[in-house]
């Protein structure tokens, strides 16, 4: 079994999805990550059965959702904040 990343058309990470090691990949899907990734904010992890797990893959998966968690709540400010941007230089256009 190999874990495959979805992307979404800009790049960002959509979903992950665990395959077989035969599977072939589709369009927008991807094996490896970028050295930065990208989450989408409807990022939908991969659901693990903690039962399963030993205790170094649970801490593991728990660190990758957080960081999945809060890169999607950065990018969902940094939109807000370039909407501002955009809303008061728009303003400040008029204002000219």
């Amino acid at each position: 079994m190999k874990i495959v990343h979805v992307m979404t058309d800009f790049g960002a990470i959509k979903a992950d999805k665990e395959v077989p090691d035969n599977y072939q990949l589709q369009a927008n899907e991807s094996v490896t990550l970028p050295a930065i990734p990208a989450y989408a904010p409807d990022y939908q992890p991969i659901k693990v059965d903690i039962n399963a797990a030993d205790p170094e893959q649970m801490m593991l998966s728990q660190l990758a959702l957080q960081q999945a968690q809060f890169q999607a709540s950065q990018q969902k400010v940094n939109s807000q904040l370039a909407l501002q941007l955009a809303q008061l230089t728009a303003k400040e256009a008029q204002n000219v």
